[in-house]
């Protein structure tokens, strides 16, 4: 199939991919043909695409200006296909259909990270701590003078399934967002943060839409409403617990687990095949939950006149106390891409050393 490049606009990327209605790989990662498992009700509908290399090649010159700094150095395999699947901050046909066509779609992308402490054989019981993954290793980039300020956002407490715990997590990553959250309405970028730390917002019609469909009590800030809807959508979803059941897969942590890798490659000779079918197991578990550990969750949310809240499968509607507006939304599953057995190396000296840097900083952080 050969795509006209015009049509195409750069919105957004992962370490794996690009965009959100067309995927395309890049040189640097290797394909996995293994199909990942859990959080499937959450996945969008996509279709591969074969596309020419010289329109790959095209869209790369063309996207390349738009993307981040530190993305340009992995350009697009042009070699590769294509998923084609719905741009989620657009409204589908079934919601627009309703004559409501010209309303806005406010698009949340949340990277909720790892929702439990981490799994670790590196310390005795007492010295491991009891901070979660992403909290400590947020002293270690501070520490580095990778990021600005350490966030106040801690992944427990998003999947905690507690309002005001979650709420706290909004807020905080709202406050920081770190790459961790972007806020969309239609093409407008609202809200996102760099790598390094602090929050950029970007002023326009869409700040003017989300005072518009948003701003209940004028004392508020202008993020306070979408906050409160963000909150009670994930509170009453279960995209999260769904996530987190695919997270703890992960029995064994990368150590092991690189001790695994390393036996069914080499296959030793002694070695009990049933034993080796049950380590080939927890490898691939620990490889799944390696892929939910660092997808991102998308919230599509669509404002329409209250009293037209019957919605088809898989959208529900919400009301904010106070708005004269519904809103149309829908949780969805993005960047769920297997992760290379080749990461297993680094993921153990990253995760001994986030942990020995945390142990020796003295730090009392506790999560949960």
């Amino acid at each position: 199939m050969d795509l006209c490049v015009e049509d195409w606009q750069y919105l957004n990327e992962g370490g794996e991919n690009k965009g959100h209605a067309l995927r395309l790989k890049k040189k640097t990662k290797k394909s996995h043909e293994r199909d990942v498992e859990g959080a499937v009700r959450f996945q969008m509908e996509w279709r591969v695409l074969q596309i020419s290399s010289a329109t790959l090649t095209q869209l790369d010159v063309n996207i390349f200006q738009n993307r981040p700094q530190h993305r340009r150095k992995d350009p697009l395999d042009s070699s590769a296909i294509a998923l084609l699947m719905p741009d989620l901050t657009y409204c589908p046909p079934e919601i627009t259909s309703r004559g409501e066509e010209n309303n806005p779609v406010f698009a949340v992308e949340i990277k909720p990270k790892w929702g439990d402490l981490p799994v670790s054989h590196y310390h005795t019981k007492e010295e491991t701590p009891r901070a979660c993954k992403y909290c400590m290793q947020q002293h270690m980039k501070f520490h580095h003078g990778e990021i600005e300020a350490i966030s106040g956002y801690c992944p427990l407490d998003l999947f905690s399934q507690e309002p005001d715990r979650i709420r706290a997590a909004i807020s905080s990553l709202i406050a920081q967002p770190q790459n961790n959250l972007k806020i969309f309405c239609g093409r407008d970028l609202l809200l996102a943060g760099a790598l390094g730390g602090g929050d950029s917002t970007v002023s326009g019609e869409g700040m003017k839409l989300l005072d518009r469909y948003f701003t209940v009590d004028e004392g508020e800030g202008k993020l306070h409403h979408l906050k409160e809807l963000i909150v009670q959508l994930l509170y009453h979803s279960d995209i999260l617990q769904n996530l987190k059941r695919v997270q703890n897969l992960d029995r064994i942590g990368p150590a092991a687990a690189e001790t695994i890798h390393n036996l069914l490659q080499e296959r030793r000779e002694g070695v009990d095949s049933d034993d080796l079918a049950e380590k080939e197991q927890k490898l691939r578990d620990f490889m799944v939950a390696a892929t939910a550990k660092d997808c991102s969750i998308m919230l599509t949310i669509f404002p329409i006149r209250a009293g037209g809240e019957e919605v088809p499968s898989p959208f529900k509607t919400l009301r904010l106390d106070g708005s004269p507006h519904a809103f149309v939304c829908r949780t969805s599953i993005v960047d769920f891409d297997p992760k290379s057995s080749e990461n297993l190396a680094n993921w153990r000296r990253q995760e001994t050393d986030i942990i020995r840097f945390f142990i020796d900083s003295g730090s009392n952080k506790r999560c949960g």
